[in-house]
């Protein structure tokens, strides 16, 4: 079932501000970064090598890093400010001779990092491999899948990854050791091939998977479930429904497939939509519900689930092209939020409270990093 478009749209006020940073450290797990680099403190980044990135956000206050968030910047994973482990020497061993040259997707879920690294879409055989890395541990491929548009954890510790139109109607839930964990997601788009396109999401201890066909226009509705591990999946009652943040459980439902506006709804009921917030990306929803982090007009704003005004609108500067992507709650009064511009990668921390943000990470975009992967 699709939305009719909603016309409601609240103004986004534009605070100017500025910007800055980059902090590494920590005990394990975090994002990586290329093969030669070596993630330093902000403080040992020059002020002509800031200047020359050309972004405003440089001139942001920096922050502490990013606590129990995990990313990765190239082939080196980070958490809570520390490399946990500089996958660059053994990274041609775990790849084919076609492996991309950085991560994927970086998770965590119950104290374990989940990661994964994907094989070039051009070789002809697209696969993906699905690791894990505990605490004082090393990584460890626990499983391989045939291709790769997304990684998801749900709260109880399983894994699930979407599928890319590769001849399967299928998508695995597994769990950290790689076992198999009950059935799979399965859907059937009545084409022999190409098989359909599956995404995944997280809400809570359940997945919220969409498919279409790979074969259908942009402007198809994604057909989305729910699937807590074990058990059947369920039609959602609308289409165009997403994970919006672990939690406890939340999803946000775009007005139809080309809309830039979403409305909230709760897991528990899916048919129940609070009211309208308009944004560039996906709404990265806190764990109580009851704020929304959006982007408009290439910034970034807070909002109001259940009535659907500004809270605030973050300090961070306006951006000349769309650069941002809210990916993690830290607290429930600061939410991070990746910010791209130029040859410059950034991992932002925002205060719900007053909305001025901190450079919590800096890096730079270069052969084998493309950005700050999460």
């Amino acid at each position: 079932m699709t939305l009719p478009e909603m016309t409601t749209r609240v103004s986004l006020i534009v605070v100017t501000a500025s910007v800055a940073t980059i902090v590494l450290g920590g005990s394990v797990i975090a994002r990586a970064a290329p093969a030669a680099y070596v993630a330093r403190p902000v403080s040992a980044v020059s002020a002509q090598a800031l200047a020359a990135t050309g972004s405003p956000v440089s001139l942001l206050p920096v922050g502490p890093a990013p606590v129990g968030v995990p990313y990765a910047i190239g082939k080196r994973m980070y958490l809570n400010g520390k490399l946990v482990y500089d996958f660059t020497a053994r990274w041609t061993a775990l790849m084919s001779v076609y492996a991309d040259v950085q991560f994927g997707d970086v998770k965590i879920t119950r104290g374990v990092i989940v990661w994964s690294v994907n094989e070039d879409r051009g070789a002809g055989d697209p696969l993906a491999r699905v690791g894990v890395l505990r605490a004082g541990g090393f990584p460890i491929v626990v499983h391989q899948v045939s291709d790769y548009p997304g990684l998801a954890t749900t709260t109880g510790g399983l894994i699930s990854s979407g599928l890319a139109a590769y001849m399967a109607d299928s998508t695995g839930i597994f769990n950290l050791a790689g076992v198999d964990f009950g059935p799979p997601f399965t859907y059937t788009n009545y084409i022999p091939f190409p098989g359909p396109n599956i995404t995944v999401q997280s809400a809570g201890g359940s997945f919220v998977f969409q498919g279409v066909s790979a074969t259908a226009p942009l402007n198809t509705p994604l057909q989305s479930y729910s699937m807590y591990p074990g058990h059947p999946a369920v039609q959602l009652p609308y289409d165009n429904t997403f994970g919006a943040g672990s939690g406890t459980g939340w999803l946000v439902t775009a007005n139809n497939p080309t809309s830039g506006c979403f409305r909230t709804a709760a897991l528990a009921t899916p048919g129940v939509l609070r009211a309208p917030v308009c944004s560039q990306t996906p709404p990265l929803v806190s764990d109580d519900g009851t704020m929304a982090v959006v982007v408009q007009a290439n910034h970034v704003g807070l909002y109001n689930t259940i009535t659907g005004a500004q809270i605030n609108a973050a300090n961070a500067p306006t951006l000349t092209t769309q650069g941002y992507s809210p990916f993690a709650w830290e607290s429930p009064t600061s939410y991070l939020v990746n910010a791209s511009q130029g040859s410059s990668v950034y991992i932002l921390r925002c205060s719900t409270r007053t909305g001025a943000c901190q450079r919590a990470v800096t890096s730079y975009t270069r052969p084998g990093v493309s950005g700050i992967i999460d």
